[in-house]
Parts: C-alpha cells; sequence; structure tokens
C-alpha cells in the first residue's frame, strides 16, 4: 500500500457508491454541492462530514444560485494547485496513483482524486469527492491527454 493511502484516512467504502451517482450528476449541480456543503461544514461541520448528498427543498429565493457561484468560486481558487500537484508536480506518486485508477474507471480515478485531495489541500473529504467529480466530468479524460486537456483550460492567473 502505498504512503498516500496509508496516511490519508477514509471512508473508502462509503465514497465509492457516492462517487457512482455523482458521476451522472450535472455540472451545474454538482457546482451547487460543493457550496452546498462548503456552506454545511461552516455551519455544521458534524452533520457536513457525512457523504450523503445535502438534501434541500427546491429554492426559489435564488439561494441555489448562490450555492452555484460559490462552488465554482472554490473550485477556481483550489484548480491550478490541483493541476499542479497531479500534472506538474515532482512527487510523482499523485500522479502514477492516478493513471493507475484511470485503467479500472472513472469511480477509481474519483478515489484517488479524493485521497489527493485530502492530502495534499486538507479538504474535507465531502468536499473533495465532489471537487472529484467535477474534475472527471468537466475534463471527460482518459489519463494520457487528462492534464494536457486541464491545462488548456486553465486561468492564466488566480
Amino acid at each position: 500500500m502505498s504512503e498516500l493511502n496509508m496516511q490519508t484516512e477514509l471512508d473508502l467504502e462509503n465514497l465509492l457508491p457516492l462517487s457512482e451517482t455523482l458521476l451522472e450528476t450535472d455540472e451545474n449541480k454538482l457546482y451547487m454541492e460543493l457550496g452546498r456543503r462548503y456552506e454545511a461544514n461552516i455551519t455544521n461541520v458534524t452533520e457536513s462530514s457525512k457523504y450523503r448528498p445535502l438534501v434541500h427543498e427546491k429554492d426559489k429565493s435564488g439561494f441555489e444560485d448562490k450555492l452555484k457561484k460559490l462552488g465554482i468560486w472554490i473550485f477556481k481558487r483550489l484548480e491550478i494547485g490541483i493541476h499542479n500537484v497531479l500534472c506538474s508536480s515532482e512527487d510523482n506518486e499523485p500522479r502514477n496513483m492516478l493513471a493507475e485508477a484511470f485503467k479500472l474507471g472513472k469511480k477509481n480515478a474519483a478515489e484517488v482524486l479524493v485521497i489527493v485531495l485530502v492530502k495534499y489541500f486538507a479538504i474535507a473529504s465531502n468536499i473533495a469527492i465532489v471537487l472529484a467529480v467535477i474534475i472527471l466530468i468537466i475534463f471527460r479524460p482518459v489519463y494520457r491527454d487528462f492534464c494536457n486537456a486541464w491545462k488548456e483550460k486553465l486561468p492564466a492567473t488566480i
């Protein structure tokens, strides 16, 4: 088992079923879910640490749009750093793990991305799973093209 796996304690049994559900979710809803989970982490860490999607009734006051904008903002703030760790870093372990995971499918790639996000960025795992799925959905990659496709879409600066 790699050092990366041993140092990161996650309940991966609960992540895989959720990643399947999230991988079938619309990108806009994922950004909203990311914003929702971020807000939940601020207000109720114990409840938000559960892996299940947070359920809210349909909101007509524009709160869903605010959550989506928050989710996009969070992703944009982290995107360059995540890309650098996965694609440009001198540390080959995350890159090698991701390459192997892609061979086994998107669920496995999502799992590895969660581990990397938790270890390298100290992101809560309930947020990391949504970030991982956003990355996989946006780029719909095969690993050899993953970094190049992502690099082309990175903003010039933070």
